[in-house]
């Protein structure tokens, strides 16, 4: 992960910041990137999700988001692809 920050080239970084919403009742949940092994399925599309994590600059406040697997991801949508063919 980066240690210094792009902007403003900081070292204050935090890294592995979670993400997070309020749902129903204020249920607190990740937010998360969702593919789908099936994506033309009515019904049982297979879905995958990634979890968003955040490195955040606390001189500047930069925040930068990612997932902790994006091959995993990239390969996943390759499939996908070819499925759609």
């Amino acid at each position: 992960m980066n240690t210094i920050c792009t902007n403003c080239k900081s070292d204050k970084i935090v890294s592995g910041v979670r993400v997070t919403d309020l749902g129903e009742g204020n249920a607190k949940f990740d937010l998360s990137l969702e593919t789908y092994k099936k994506p033309k399925a009515f019904l049982f599309k297979g879905a995958k999700r990634y979890t968003i994590k955040a490195n955040v600059c606390c001189s500047c406040g930069k925040v930068e988001t990612y997932i902790e697997n994006p091959e995993e991801l990239w390969a996943e949508n390759q499939k996908n692809k070819l499925r759609l063919q």
